[in-house]
C-alpha cells in the first residue's frame, strides 16, 4: 500500500505528543473510528489506513518488530509508519481493520491454535516473544489473543492485532501505593501523559484518576 499521504507540515513526529499528532493527522482529514484503554484509533479519508494513537505507551513497540519480522505473513497487519511521541505516546499507521461481528470472550479465539503454517509462524514467535517480555519486562501483562484481537482486512482474511501489553492494575497501582517507587521505574519524560489514556475518560475510572491525579500533584507538581 504505497498510497499512504501523512501530512506534510510535520518533519518529525517524536517532537510532538498524542494531542498533536492528533491534531495534525485530523487537520489532513483522519477521524475518530475507536478507543481501547490505551490509544485511539483514527482511519483516513479512504478508509485504507488507520492510525492508532497512545498518550501513554511501553509497550505496543513489541507488536509493531513482531509485525516487521513477518512482513509478508497474512496474519499481521502491515505497518506503514511508527514512532515514539514526545512525552511517553507513541503512533503506528497500518492499514484498518474491522472488528468481526461475534461476541467477545476472554478465552483464546480457537483460530489461535489452527495448524495453518504461516499462522504457526506467528504463534511461535509470539509465544517466544511472550516468555523473554514475561522475564524481563515490568509489569508485563497476560497473552491476549481472544476473538476480539482477530480482525478482518479489506479482503476479509483474519489478522492478529495487539497480543501484547502491560498489567495496567499493576502499573498504575504502584503509581497510586507508591508514586516514588514508580518514578524510579518510569523516567520523567515517559510518563507525561500518564493519566491521559482513554481508560481515564471513563465513567468508571472516575475515582482512580482523583486518586492519581492526588499523588502526581504532590510529587510533580502537576496533574
Amino acid at each position: 500500500m504505497d498510497d499512504l499521504t501523512l501530512p506534510a507540515d510535520v518533519d518529525d513526529w517524536s517532537l510532538l505528543d498524542h494531542c498533536g499528532a492528533r491534531n495534525a493527522l485530523e487537520r489532513s482529514g483522519w477521524r475518530f473510528v475507536a478507543a481501547g484503554d490505551w490509544a485511539v484509533v483514527l482511519a483516513d479519508a479512504t478508509r485504507r489506513y488507520a492510525a492508532r494513537i497512545g498518550p501513554f505507551e511501553r509497550a505496543y513497540q513489541y507488536f509493531v518488530d513482531l509485525c516487521r519480522r513477518h512482513p509478508e505473513n497474512r496474519w499481521l497487519p502491515t505497518i506503514e509508519f511508527a514512532t515514539d511521541l514526545d512525552g511517553g505516546g507513541h503512533l503506528a499507521v497500518m492499514e484498518l481493520l474491522s472488528p468481526r461481528q461475534i461476541p467477545d470472550v476472554d478465552d483464546p479465539d480457537p483460530v489461535w491454535f489452527s495448524d495453518d503454517p504461516d499462522l504457526a509462524e506467528v504463534r511461535a514467535d509470539v509465544e517466544r516473544t511472550y516468555a523473554d517480555c514475561r522475564e524481563n519486562v515490568r509489569w508485563w501483562g497476560p497473552l491476549d489473543v481472544k476473538p476480539a484481537h482477530f480482525m478482518l482486512d479489506s479482503t476479509g482474511q483474519l489478522k492478529l492485532v495487539d497480543p501484547f501489553g502491560l498489567a495496567g492494575s499493576e502499573v498504575y497501582g504502584l503509581a497510586r501505593s507508591d508514586y516514588p517507587s514508580f518514578c524510579e521505574l518510569v523516567p520523567a519524560w515517559s510518563r507525561r501523559h500518564m493519566l491521559q489514556i482513554p481508560h481515564f475518560s471513563q465513567p468508571y475510572a472516575a475515582q482512580d484518576l482523583r486518586a492519581l491525579r492526588a499523588v502526581v500533584a504532590a510529587y510533580d507538581g502537576t496533574a
